[in-house]
């Protein structure tokens, strides 16, 4: 494996480099579905480049479905594997109010359960996702990127590939601040595409030198000022 060294003051710990699945459109499998357009495919015409995921009391409700080829993936053991969305604009969506301090949402992502495809899918026709989530983060701003943990997901699916169905990213439960707030997110026909990262977590014993040589380097300093 090739390594990459974390610095701090003079001492270095070599650690893996990441490993980034970040498909280009032709060949990703993401999209949304709407419950108010409920047999309507939303993967092209103006909505291509967007992801949402959104809870009212409405009938209006979005899901977001996502789905990584693993076929050239391992996840060792010291590994982690996150799902990294990037946050836009609801309110330049259309789809109702952005996430803030004041008005977050909590999203979730769940095990999707059956085969599907971004050209067809629609809120009539999506798959059915395990009802417990295997991640969860809070959403209270645009324009940044948020990661969810799905390393056992990831580690089931490397063991059985057949299984791998993708994720459906849902959110918990309807917040209104003027309007109901959603999360949406960049597809991967936008700027900032969705990706699943492998990445290596330092070993305790890696983590303590780092921070050993870290209080070291400042006690130093505060004699030399001294």
């Amino acid at each position: 494996m090739v390594v990459a060294e974390v610095c701090s003051g003079f001492a270095c710990v070599a650690l893996g480099d990441p490993v980034v699945i970040q498909p280009d459109e032709p060949l990703s499998n993401d999209t949304f579905v709407y419950q108010f357009l409920s047999n309507m495919n939303f993967n092209g015409g103006g909505f291509g480049a967007l992801l949402a995921s959104g809870r009212t009391s409405s009938g209006h409700d979005l899901r977001t479905l996502l789905r990584f080829d693993l076929a050239a993936v391992t996840l060792d053991p010291g590994e982690i594997a996150t799902l990294n969305l990037h946050v836009g604009s609801t309110a330049a969506a259309g789809f109702g109010v952005n996430p803030s301090p004041a008005a977050p949402v909590v999203t979730d992502v769940h095990r999707v359960g059956a085969a599907w495809d971004e050209s067809t899918a629609t809120w009539a026709n999506q798959p059915a996702f395990e009802a417990a989530p295997i991640a969860s983060r809070t959403v209270d701003g645009i324009d940044r990127w948020v990661s969810f943990d799905v390393t056992p997901l990831v580690q089931s699916w490397l063991a059985n590939p057949g299984t791998n169905f993708g994720f459906a990213v849902v959110q918990e439960a309807v917040v209104t601040n003027g309007g109901p707030v959603v999360a949406v997110y960049d597809s991967s026909a936008a700027a900032n595409k969705p990706f699943l990262e492998i990445a290596p977590v330092p070993e305790p014993s890696a983590v303590l030198t780092l921070a050993g040589a870290t209080a070291t380097m400042m006690l130093r300093r505060k004699r030399a000022a001294e």
